[in-house]
């Protein structure tokens, strides 16, 4: 894909509200990981086809020249920006939008001073007066901001889309809310010449590609020699070959993991398993479908999700990156997916033995967490090996193994009014939006694992050496978009001693399939969920000749529900890709065996997967993602608190002058309210403001001459207005003076 920069600069102050607020401020502005302004790309993106429909529309005689004589309007957008809801990966977009941030540095250090401003309005009655309980006040972007961002087009050269796009971009005249009064702004394509950007030029060179019909015509899959030849029961598939993934995020990452039928997304930390599936299935299925479809079927396939091992904005996770990529496997942190929600559960029961379970990582005499308390709160992960070293101070023991709760982790959470969406309502209190909130992941990295045929590994590593940008999760044109890399690695390493912790305690990194049996079992209470586990356990152990359970506390299990999505699927049940509703044992479940395993066995059941199925059947949730399953590295010796860092934000003359006043309301006396305000009134706004405050200055200094007793009020503070008369500028120094005469009000005493 062809990357293209592109400036905001906004002429007037600007209102990109996330519809997120309270009873002070409204809508407050979207912030970056430092708390500065910036741009969604859903916002961008929003913009840019406002502006490509209101061009359509203004052009009805290019409908002669579509190839299905479709609707004008939407099938130009569709084509640009992509269908929601498609059931092919020809229907989705080619176009990516990152958000738009203040990249220059000078710019970062003065607009950390003072981020944002605020404006308050009221509507009015047909009288003129203040309509009741309408006052709001929203954060404002300052004008003259710039913003940065980047677009990546995989659109031909050219063609329709190709100009459509920079057309609808060029054609941005605001932002924000309110844009028929605020938000002027002017939009920079930098990595094109200015001749070739301008609406007027493209407008020209789209109406004649148009006329032309240079649509852009996807490439069709290559099959090569090597998929018409073996087939998905190829004997080369029981060579069996391991990978380790990292995954840079440059954009937040949405990859929800519970279904909800409300208007709001949550993503997990977590990137899943079936995800992780997804995206090499259609990377291979891009080059050579028949590949991509061995590769599903066979049972040497198994992904591990990816977890969270790293914060690109810690200053030390980011000396890493700024190394070759060949070093970052080496030097950045194993991650392992752990729950908390058990915490509670070791000062009840007897036989616990710290020494192998994370939540042992403080030493607390009580638990904290309840029992119900929510998994958003209790879940988190385990960072390991040699790139902990880094992360982990002078007191942390030598295997440093931390604690990365997901309550630490940083999240993005916007609110959307889709204008137009497909499912707006014609009559709804919304008028016309469709409204949602999203919480996704904030850019990070993510590490991982996936075990394939050996002749597939070569081609997965072939094709991400060459190209690693990759979109993952939800809403792929404005999210989850990055940089994925892989190296071989030896199973044993990860299925051996995944970083030294033992053997006999395993954790589930994904869903397992519960079979139906159990779960009715579970249902009318019959079986505890910790008595699920342990069946299905025992089958599995059984099947792989492995030691059995522990003879004493040997389960921690969270169950529940689990969807899925899977186009392919759906293609071919006639449907648009929804997988049925499935009961499962969640990750984090845990369970300790009664000895330590023999290192081949566990190896072959680790890449075979945890699962409860008949001996000769094969695991019926491996193309689900289910079943993932690894070594618990042990207990962790302390937490990462990531360092971020924070932009200088130097306190303002007019706060310092504030803050100085703030000071002198502990003096025992104060002048009366009229005595400074006698002093504030003679600074007077306009061009000789300097003048003025000469005459207030000497307005004070008479107070020397006056009675005692006003010398005497003025004596405590004296010095201190002197001082903002004499070293602050005119505006701080009458502000600062407003404020005295405030505090004064409030120190009179009723007569």
């Amino acid at each position: 894909m062809r990357s293209f920069s592109y400036e905001i600069k906004l002429f007037a102050d600007a209102e990109p509200g996330t519809g997120l607020g309270g009873e002070t401020i409204n809508d407050l502005i979207p912030r970056d990981p430092d708390g500065l302004p910036m741009l969604r790309a859903t916002h961008v993106k929003g913009l840019m086809r406002v502006a490509l429909r209101d061009i359509v529309a203004l052009r009805p005689e290019w409908s002669e020249f579509l190839p299905d004589k479709a609707n004008l309007s939407d099938h130009l957008i569709n084509r640009v920006f992509g269908q929601e809801g498609q059931t092919s990966a020809s229907q989705t977009s080619l176009l990516r939008i990152s958000d738009a941030l203040i990249t220059d540095s000078a710019a970062r250090r003065a607009t950390a001073r003072n981020p944002a401003r605020t404006v308050s309005r009221t509507a009015l009655e047909d009288n003129r007066t203040a309509r009741n309980t309408s006052l709001r006040t929203t954060e404002q972007a300052a004008r003259d901001t710039v913003f940065s961002g980047t677009i990546w087009s995989g659109f031909d050269a050219s063609t329709v889309e190709d100009i459509a796009w920079r057309l609808a971009l060029q054609s941005i005249c605001s932002v924000g809310g309110s844009r028929s009064r605020t938000g002027q702004a002017l939009v920079t394509l930098k990595t094109l010449p200015a001749e070739a950007t301008s609406p007027g030029s493209q407008l020209k060179q789209l109406d004649e590609a148009i006329r032309q019909r240079r649509f852009h015509q996807r490439s069709k899959p290559t099959d090569t020699n090597e998929g018409q030849t073996q087939s998905s029961q190829s004997p080369q598939d029981t060579a069996v070959s391991m990978l380790e993934l990292l995954f840079v995020a440059d954009s937040p990452v949405c990859c929800p993991e519970q279904p909800d039928r409300t208007n709001v997304i949550v993503s997990g930390f977590s990137i899943p398993a079936s995800t992780v599936q997804g995206v090499i299935l259609h990377r291979l299925n891009d080059h050579n479908p028949q590949l991509a479809s061995q590769l599903f079927e066979s049972p040497g396939f198994r992904c591990w999700p990816l977890q969270p091992c790293g914060l690109p904005q810690d200053e030390r996770t980011r000396d890493v990156l700024t190394r070759s990529t060949e070093h970052w496997f080496d030097e950045l942190p194993c991650s392992i997916r752990v729950s908390l929600s058990h915490r509670a559960a070791r000062f009840s029961t007897t036989g616990y033995d710290h020494r192998y379970f994370f939540d042992s990582a403080f030493d607390q005499s009580e638990p904290t967490n309840p029992d119900n308390a929510p998994l958003s709160s209790c879940d988190g992960v385990i960072l390991y090996g040699t790139g902990t070293r880094r992360l982990a101070n002078e007191a942390v023991e030598a295997d440093r193994r931390l604690l990365w709760k997901a309550a630490a982790m940083p999240r993005v959470l916007t609110a959307h009014g889709v204008l137009d969406g497909p499912k707006t309502r014609a009559n709804s209190a919304a008028s016309g939006r469709n409204l949602f909130t999203a919480d996704a992941m904030a850019p990070l990295i993510w590490r991982g694992q996936i075990a394939l045929p050996a002749r597939f590994a070569q081609i997965v590593l072939q094709d991400l050496q060459k190209t690693p940008d990759v979109a993952i999760g939800k809403a792929r044109t404005v999210r989850g978009f990055g940089r994925l890399y892989a190296r071989q690695i030896d199973a044993a390493q990860f299925c051996g001693s995944s970083g030294g912790g033992d053997a006999r305690v395993l954790v589930l990194q994904s869903p397992a399939l519960c079979p139906d049996g159990l779960y009715q079992e579970l249902v009318h209470g019959t079986k505890s969920a910790e008595q699920v586990l342990q069946d299905m356990a025992g089958v599995w152990l059984d099947r792989h000749g492995l030691p059995q359970l522990s003879p004493t506390v040997n389960a921690w299990v969270n169950a529940g529900i689990r969807f899925g999505w899977n186009r392919t699927v759906g293609q071919q049940n006639g449907g648009v890709g929804f997988q049925n509703a499935v009961p499962v044992l969640l990750p984090g479940t845990v369970f300790k065996l009664s000895s330590d395993p023999p290192a081949d066995r566990l190896q072959a059941a680790i890449l075979a997967g945890f699962h409860a199925a008949p001996e000769n059947a094969t695991d019926p949730g491996r193309t689900r993602g289910f079943g993932a399953i690894a070594i618990h590295p042990g207990t962790a010796v302390g937490a990462y608190e990531p360092h971020r860092p924070r932009p200088e934000k130097q306190p303002s003359a007019l706060r310092d002058a504030i803050q100085k006043v703030y000071e002198l309301r502990k003096v025992p006396r104060l002048p009366s309210p009229a005595q400074i305000r006698a002093v504030e009134q003679l600074i007077l706004p306009g061009t000789n403001q300097d003048e003025t405050v000469r005459k207030a200055r000497q307005y004070l200094d008479s107070q020397r001459e006056r009675h005692p007793r006003i010398w005497h009020d003025w004596e405590d503070v004296f010095d201190t207005v002197s001082n903002l008369l004499g070293h602050y500028s005119p505006v701080a120094a009458k502000a600062a003076l407003k404020m005295l005469a405030d505090i004064a009000v409030t120190r009179t005493r009723e007569s």
